[in-house]
């Protein structure tokens, strides 16, 4: 869970290939702490490890997003000349 935390507090700096690896630690730590009997401190991590691949997923959402607008603007900038 430390490196999860570590790599989350990169988030904006991780490459593409770290944002994907950190989404499959994050959902390997997720499935292993499901499997533990239920207790409070169980479902604290559960949902912190949520909310961690809703920011993982949300960032690659915003890339997606970014990269699209350079390209319409790219094409727009190449469609004047």
């Amino acid at each position: 869970m430390d490196r999860i935390t570590e790599m989350l507090s990169q988030l904006q700096e991780l490459t593409n290939e770290q944002l994907s690896e950190l989404e499959e630690s994050i959902l390997t730590e997720f499935a292993a702490t499901e499997s533990q009997e239920l207790s409070s401190q169980s479902v604290t991590t559960m949902s912190q490890l949520a909310d961690a691949v809703e920011a993982v997923r949300n960032e690659q959402s915003r890339r997606v997003a970014e990269a699209e607008a350079l390209q319409s603007e790219a094409a727009a900038a190449a469609a004047r000349i």
